[in-house]
């Protein structure tokens, strides 16, 4: 009995060995993944921080006490905020306005938008039918727009058509920036490994990518000064036609074409009525009246007759 008891007991021990041991194994393993999680965040928190402007950091103090992940975060919400905030938006507008003075409007357009601030970027005038018609495309900022257009509507007699479009190319100038700060760090790699190349070949390879980085790096900067451009300065063309040229051939008033059309309808109405009479007299007077005659005409045949016979028989005698 007392055998039996060592043996169980030795089996208990045995377990909660094995169980230790593997329960040791375990928080080795969590300690070490948890290690290398940091590790990557702090990682990839240097790398976002990096490129991000002065005016966005927090101060050395927080910057020191902080995860790097923590920092990365802040330097992202407040990008977010700041393009949320300032969203690029380009505004197109079309105005087709007819003016009393084709040549005087154009000169107003002008003003206004030297006015304004802005800048002309195209004129157009063509003859028609002896009158001078005009087509005017400016850029005013976008913060004047609709006071652009509500000035070119105090120039115009009257308002054709009017239409105004927005672009929002916030994601896109996003995408630029980030492009930009890619390709600069880049750069900045390249510039490093042509100072510390010492064999020609080397310095060549690396010159040859550093150059063509270079490029990418001006070509990105131009489409974001584009796109800048684009939304600070709102786009306006002004289709301009003379009143005289809007006035129609024939004055108010008087619309043949309206009288020609009743004329016609009343000449229908008139065939369509005397049609009606006549099926009205074939369908229903016609028989009426054959039956009303028929009676008389019975009676003057039989006097026809009667007359005859008597005539006949006086000659006989």
């Amino acid at each position: 009995m007392s055998n039996k008891v060592i043996r169980v007991g030795m089996v208990v021990l045995a377990t909660l060995v094995v169980l230790a041991c593997v329960i040791a194994l375990l928080a080795t393993l969590n300690r070490g993944s948890s290690v290398s999680n940091g590790e990557l965040d702090t990682s990839s928190g240097s790398r976002e921080v990096a490129p991000s402007a002065p005016s966005e950091s927090k101060g050395d103090g927080e910057a020191a006490g902080a995860p790097g992940r923590g920092t990365s975060g802040d330097a992202t919400d407040q990008a977010v905020a700041q393009v949320a905030a300032e969203r690029m938006i380009i505004w197109t507008a079309t105005t087709q306005l007819t003016v009393r003075d084709t040549e005087l409007a154009i000169e107003g357009i002008q003003a206004l938008t030297r006015e304004l601030g802005g800048y002309a970027i195209g004129s157009e005038t063509w003859q028609q039918d002896s009158q001078l018609f005009a087509r005017v495309t400016v850029r005013v900022p976008a913060d004047k727009f609709d006071q652009a257009m509500a000035r070119l509507r105090e120039m115009a007699v009257r308002v054709e058509r009017e239409t105004a479009t927005s672009e929002d190319v916030t994601d896109q100038y996003v995408d630029l920036e980030s492009r930009l700060r890619h390709l600069q760090a880049v750069e900045a790699q390249l510039t490093k490994f042509l100072a510390e190349a010492e064999d020609t070949e080397a310095v060549m390879s690396v010159y040859t990518q550093l150059s063509a980085t270079q490029g990418e790096i001006e070509q990105v900067k131009g489409q974001m000064a584009y796109l800048e451009t684009l939304a600070a300065m709102a786009t306006i063309t002004a289709e301009l036609r003379p009143e005289a040229a809007a006035r129609p051939l024939v004055e108010e008033g008087w619309a043949p074409l309206f009288t020609v059309r009743n004329a016609a309808r009343s000449l229908v109405d008139a065939l369509r009525s005397l049609g009606d009479a006549f099926i009205y007299f074939i369908v229903f007077l016609l028989p009426i009246l054959l039956l009303v005659a028929l009676p008389f005409v019975v009676v003057f045949l039989i006097i026809r007759f009667v007359r005859r016979r008597r005539l006949d028989r006086r000659a006989a005698a």
